[in-house]
């Protein structure tokens, strides 16, 4: 996992070296509460902050740094000169994950005849409905884990893409109100 803005010549030449890309996006919310859990476990991703159940204007700086990197992350790869594939974690763990999946992989294998098959797909669950059910908390978990003004400014810096992406519709659907104007 590279951090941008503190080395940027380690991942950007890596990053020249890839004929095609899968660019998962997960909402900031989610995202930002599980790398400040990640970062302080030393990249363990078992373990979790104990004793913090929000993140409060103590934390601004680090939501900032956080916000500023994820949207510097979605601009780089929305812009970058290779071709991709672009989808929504929360679509993995939806209903029409299976087409979600089909897709990427008919771009990455870029032929229909290396595609597996579809049952292949499906290994991960029991009962074969789903190919992939997460354990974690639900979708937008991480709505409650900000206090309501820093999760106001968090979803204020990160307002752009996160209408670009079509969060704040999926997050109404969810959720069943608004969290910011797009």
């Amino acid at each position: 996992m590279y951090d941008f803005g503190i080395d940027n010549t380690t991942w950007l030449r890596e990053t020249e070296s890839f004929d095609r890309v899968v660019y998962v996006v997960r909402n900031p919310l989610d995202a930002f509460w599980s790398f400040w859990h990640l970062i302080r476990a030393k990249h363990n991703h078992l373990s979790r902050q104990e004793g913090v159940e929000t993140l409060s204007i103590h934390h601004l700086y680090e939501v900032d740094r956080m916000a500023a990197n994820w949207n510097q992350h979605i601009e780089y790869w929305m812009n970058v000169q290779i071709p991709r594939v672009v989808i929504r974690y929360e679509d993995l763990r939806g209903e029409g994950q299976v087409q979600q999946l089909a897709g990427v992989l008919e771009f990455v294998f870029d032929n229909s005849t290396e595609l597996p098959r579809i049952e292949e797909l499906m290994c991960a669950d029991d009962n074969r409905s789903v190919a992939y059910k997460s354990k974690k908390n639900a979708l937008f978990y991480g709505w409650d884990r900000f206090e309501p003004e820093v999760r106001d400014h968090l979803l204020g810096a990160v307002r752009s893409n996160w209408c670009k992406f079509g969060y704040e519709a999926l997050f109404r659907q969810i959720r069943g109100h608004k969290a910011v104007e797009c």
